[in-house]
Formats: structure tokens, sequence, C-alpha cells
């Protein structure tokens, strides 16, 4: 009997210890979990409102690129010349082969500039920027140009004779964000360039050079007031060097300004008491 209660108090002992002690994490405890879900979010400010969350970000697409033709005149003399704000030419998502609102028509005459010509479009009209379709298929493309040189008054240098230079700017791509209406663009980088796919074509003179090759190219006005040139984008063969149709008004324009020319010389000749030539 003694060894039984003896027994009894000691467990009732252990139990009443166990009770009144233990260890720190025994006194943890968890949150009570509330009904409201917004209670959950960690990143809810104290004042009680909802965080705002983030926007998605916003998709921005290629939707074509485009190219920046330049020339450069030079006389004997030191006069030069320079054109390089228009000579535009690329693809874009909303253009077409034909004439599309991206395609700028020129106006004016101009004592030297690049200006296209869409052989797409039987107008005669020249145009500061000749936009093609963009699917992102590579593929051969072709664009034609001519460097004109017309008398805007008495002053205007004659190129006939002149050497020119012509080259193209980095290339640009042309995006835009997702819903926006608007254009956004870029400089491409190097391995995206497309100016190393490029030929030109001297269509005057039936000559092929490569974008390296105009670094070095001997070209000139040969004598003309307008000339006549194309860029391929991909393998040029002997079918881009086929002169332009009747119907582009080439000859009319050249004929035009080698008289405008003419005219200019003979009337100032002629204050010095020169014969007309």
């Amino acid at each position: 009997m003694k060894t039984k209660l003896f027994i009894l108090i000691l467990t009732a002992f252990m139990a009443a210890g166990c009770g009144s002690g233990g260890s720190s994490d025994d006194s943890v405890t968890t949150p009570p979990i509330s009904d409201n879900p917004g209670d959950e979010n960690p990143d809810k400010p104290d004042d009680g409102e909802p965080v705002t969350p983030n926007p998605p970000p916003v998709k921005v697409e290629t939707v074509g690129w485009y190219l920046r033709t330049t020339a450069v005149a030079r006389l004997s003399d030191g006069t030069t010349l320079v054109h390089n704000t228009a000579g535009v030419f690329g693809e874009l998502d909303e253009s077409e082969e034909g004439k599309d609102k991206h395609d700028i028509a020129s106006y004016g005459k101009a004592a030297f500039q690049v200006r296209f010509l869409n052989e797409n479009i039987e107008d005669g009209v020249q145009y500061f920027s000749d936009y093609r379709k963009y699917d992102g298929i590579e593929e051969k493309k072709v664009w034609t140009f001519v460097i004109v040189n017309e008398k805007v008054d008495n002053t205007t240098p004659n190129l006939a004779n002149a050497e020119i230079k012509i080259d193209v700017e980095q290339m640009r791509e042309v995006l835009r964000k997702e819903g926006d209406p608007f254009y956004i663009e870029k400089v491409a980088k190097s391995t995206e360039d497309k100016r190393q796919q490029l030929t030109l074509i001297d269509i005057d003179n039936q000559r092929m050079y490569t974008y390296d090759e105009l670094k070095t190219a001997n070209l000139s006005m040969d004598g003309l007031h307008t000339r006549t040139f194309r860029w391929v984008l991909g393998t040029a063969d002997q079918s881009d060097m086929q002169p332009l149709s009747a119907t582009m008004g080439i000859r009319s324009i050249e004929k035009t300004a080698a008289d405008e020319f003419a005219i200019v010389k003979t009337a100032d000749s002629s204050k010095f008491g020169m014969p007309p030539q």
C-alpha cells in the first residue's frame, strides 16, 4: 500500500511540474485565421486599403524596318552637296508593293536629292520613301531610285560632272506597342543590319556593287542631271540591270533638267559678251 501511494503522489507531482514549466517553443502559438481573405495579403498596407497589382508588361512587336540612302556630290572646285534627309526604303506591316500611305511623294525642285521610283506604280511620281509589305519572311526585294540635280535658281550648281558617293545609314527596326497605333524605332543590332545584304545596281552603266565595294566605288553623275540606280536586298542577277520602262518618265525628267542648265549657262555667258553655246 505504501508503495502504491508513493507512486500516485510522484505521478501527480510530475504532472503538476510539466504543466507549469516546459520549453519556450511550446508557448509559440499560430495566429488565428481570419474569415476575411484580405487579411491574408502580406502586402496589405496598415490603413486597410487593398494593394493595386502591377499591370502586366506591354507587348512590343517588330512590325518592320527601314534604311536611309545618303548621297554626296563633289565638284572639282570643292563644291559639295549632301542629301541625307529622305531616301528611305524598307518594309512595314501596313504597307504594300504598290502605293500606300507610308510612301511620301516628293515635291518641288532640288539642287541635289535622292528619290525613289516604285516600278509597281506607273504614275512617274518620285517618292522620298518607299515601303513594301513586311511579313517577317526573308526574300529578295528591289527598290529603284534616282539622284537628281535640278535648277532651283541661278545659284544652283551644275553637278553633271560631279563625283558622287552613295551610302546607307545604319538600319532601324520599327516597333509598335500592343494597342498603340504609333510606331517607335530603335537602331538595329549589327547582326540584324541588312546593309551587308544589299547590292547597288548602276542602271545607267550596267554595273553591280556590293555594299562594301561602295566605299571605294568611282561613281559620278556621268554628264547627266538624273542618275538611276537600284537597291537589291538579296541575290542580285542580270534581271536587276533592266532599264526603267518609258512610263516611269525618267528620260523626260533628264531632258528638262539638262535644258534648264543649258539656259542658265547661256544667259550667264551672254553677260560677258560671249556667244551662246
